[in-house]
């Protein structure tokens, strides 16, 4: 750049810059022409294509970049006819289909009406044939999009669809502006600042319809659209939402770039190739941060249509990347559970009720609206840092189910009318320690499937499930069980495990099941063992794809069918209080199974109990399965230690002890909760301390 050139673009940038945090909502924001890909921006600009499908987000993002390639004093392309053919050619397509009432589109909503807005506010002339049409245009998608009075009337977040609603609610700011529409700018900056902005939960994660968390690959754009709001109005309130999305990335994001998708919605869980890293760029400009700058580094001499204006907004150089730190657990808050990594081995338990506003939102007063959980649990084998695809296999679901009728179904993820298993109704508790963690959990199985269920739950299923796991640096074992609290009649009783190698063609590969004994199985470089089960009706499975395309078998289902199960669409009667179990364990393959894994208490209707012997130490999980606190009383060997130590998921105490075998346990239990019971000699495994992402994330 000359001397001329960066003396004119200081200038221009002294002046500006408090516009990046909210000048007018007409400003053209001043790039930096030292930001990485400066030299690539408009790239994705088609200059001499006549033709726009108005569909996409390709397109949507392409209309933005045109707009400023035309408009922008940077832009080597300032009013070049062929950059103005090519964005009227898209602006027409986009607004045809807003003419015709075509539904929401969150795919231009936000780009169409702001490239709009700047130029009808910058070059009217240039479009002075379309104005009175394209107004009208604007006008019915705001319309549309005002259909939502849960949010932009009554602004409730339990039925917010974060990455969705937030990029409408900028199309209908901007138009709005575009249009002089006062009404469309304040409905959509309530909707933004007083409902969308307080989604941010946790350690960085957000709601997905409901109360869900969000996958990475929705949280890439909930954050470019956070931080397009927040340049061009300055919302404190956007600002704070972005505050608190600092540890998402470098905490979800696995190495290889594959994140727990288990801990997310209940389908599309291997969407697509996003892996947050675009909102990891993004993130470390904005804040410095070098976790975020570790992923997000490996895009930035890339061109990125969807961010690259914001980078050449928000650009800070002398960043150093800092090299995310493994061999830990911690307790998540986003999903309210344990996380841990090891290299080349992760898990993670999901605590978090997505059906009800608690604890973040106390005050909603209103339940979501999404089915439930699939699982509570996932496990993956992953590979290298920096390889986006190398995905070693993962275990992404487990969970007992029934067959509702006879038939097939290709919906997986929520089982249609064919399969229930979805939770409802949660009573989940969880522990984190530095060397272990566990989960508890007894809910209902739910009729509902979807986000356009009634607000009424509505009493689901007579079958309850029951799961307590144990998450450590070797492995993940859970007692998982299934029970019916009235006679029921239904077509099949099982517990189902999802294996899942990736999503053809986007990441991952084609993994065979292979079953390497009668109770032990290898997928990809995961190892699964069922010690224990009283299902009775041996093993199937069944080739899937985790987003129901029909040429995409990388995953599989593996099935603990009941002895009465016949698998040919029978009805089968079960009689009140049923009971099914089945003890699982998942390793990467280089480590080793359990000395032992077993159900203590099995057909128990107080109590779950659940003992996993390792080399070094044991473990005991005792899970009150009632809603009365209860006493537990046992005997337990002294397995491989001379320590004991009990460990609460109501209380943060823990208390060690030396002891003479056998241990005598008596503690009351709390209504649905759990307590481990940990056998050592090594002091390590009697650690009470429970560590959070500050305590790991620490730049060195």
């Amino acid at each position: 750049m000359t001397a001329l050139s960066r003396l004119v673009f200081t200038s221009f940038f002294v002046q500006s810059l408090p516009m990046v945090l909210g000048g007018a909502v007409t400003d053209l924001h001043p790039l930096d022409p030292d930001s990485p890909a400066f030299d690539l921006l408009y790239s994705d600009v088609q200059v001499g294509n006549p033709t726009a499908t108005g569909t996409g987000f390709k397109e949507g993002y392409e209309t933005l970049n045109a707009a400023y390639a035309y408009l922008h004093p940077q832009s080597p392309h300032q009013y070049d006819p062929d950059y103005l053919a090519r964005l009227r050619a898209l602006l027409d397509a986009r607004m045809s289909r807003w003419q015709q009432n075509e539904g929401i589109d969150i795919t231009s909503s936000f780009g169409t009406a702001y490239a709009y807005l700047l130029m009808k506010y910058h070059r009217p002339d240039d479009i002075s044939d379309k104005i009175e049409e394209w107004d009208d245009s604007v006008e019915k998608m705001g319309k549309e999009i005002l259909k939502n009075t849960l949010l932009y009337e009554d602004h409730i977040l339990a039925n917010g669809w974060l990455n969705g609603d937030i990029r409408l609610a900028l199309g209908l700011y901007t138009g709005g502006a575009a249009i002089d529409n006062v009404e469309y700018q304040e409905k959509a900056s309530e909707a933004i600042d007083m409902v969308l902005s307080q989604a941010v939960v946790g350690d960085g994660a957000s709601h997905y319809v409901g109360f869900n968390t969000e996958v990475a690959t929705y949280r890439d754009t909930t954050i470019n659209s956070f931080l397009w709001w927040w340049t061009l109005t300055g919302s404190p309130k956007a600002k704070a939402a972005l505050d608190k999305t600092i540890p998402y990335v470098p905490l979800s994001v696995e190495p290889s770039g594959f994140q727990e998708q288990s801990t997310g919605i209940p389908y599309k869980h291997s969407y697509n190739g996003i892996r947050g890293r675009g909102a990891a760029l993004a993130t470390a400009y904005l804040y410095g941060d070098r976790y975020n700058y570790f992923f997000g580094s490996q895009k930035e001499n890339s061109y990125n249509p969807e961010y690259s204006l914001l980078y050449a907004i928000h650009y800070r150089e002398g960043l150093e990347p800092q090299t995310p730190p493994s061999n830990f657990m911690l307790y998540d808050r986003a999903i309210m559970g344990p996380r841990g990594r090891w290299e080349d081995w992760a898990v993670v338990a999901n605590g978090r009720d997505p059906q009800t506003p608690e604890p973040d939102h106390p005050d909603q007063g209103y339940d979501g609206r999404m089915g439930g959980k699939n699982t509570f649990v996932g496990a993956l084998a992953v590979g290298s840092w920096e390889n986006n695809t190398s995905l070693k296999a993962a275990l992404d679901g487990v969970c007992p189910e029934f067959k509702n009728r006879p038939g097939t179904t290709d919906d997986w993820a929520r089982g249609a009318n064919t399969y229930r298993f979805l939770s409802q109704d949660e009573e989940t508790s969880t522990i984190t320690r530095k060397t272990f963690g566990s989960l508890a959990t007894r809910y209902r199985l739910s009729t509902r499937r979807s986000a356009g269920a009634t607000e009424d739950w509505g009493k689901g299923t007579d079958w309850l499930g029951e799961q307590v796991w144990l998450l450590t640096g070797d492995r993940l074992v859970g007692l998982v069980q299934i029970y019916n609290e009235t006679a029921a009649t239904v077509f099949g009783l099982n517990t189902r495990i999802s294996l899942v190698g990736g999503r053809y063609p986007i990441l991952g590969r084609f993994y065979e099941l292979d079953e390497l004994s009668p109770n032990e199985f290898r997928f990809g470089e995961l190892q699964l063992r069922i010690p224990e089960e009283n299902f009775g009706g041996g093993y199937s499975q069944e080739r899937f794809s985790v987003n129901n395309h029909p040429s995409d078998d990388r995953a599989v289902m593996l099935r603990l069918h009941a002895v009465e199960d016949e698998r040919d669409d029978s009805a089968i009667e079960y009689r009140a209080g049923t009971r099914r179990y089945a003890v699982i364990e998942c390793i990467q393959e280089d480590r080793s199974f359990s000395e032992k894994a077993e159900n203590l208490l099995p057909n128990d209707e107080k109590f779950a109990v659940l003992e996993v012997t390792e080399e070094d130490r044991k473990f005991r999980l005792v899970q009150n399965l009632t809603d009365e606190t209860l006493k537990y009383s046992g005997e337990m060997d002294s397995g491989p230690g001379t320590s004991v130590s009990l460990h609460k998921s109501w209380s943060a105490d823990v208390r060690v002890a030396d002891f003479q075998p056998p241990i005598s346990l008596n503690m009351e239990i709390p209504p649905y909760e759990h307590a481990v019971v940990v056998v050592s000699s090594e002091e390590k495994h009697h650690d009470a301390k429970t560590q959070f992402y500050e305590d790991i994330f620490t730049e060195g």
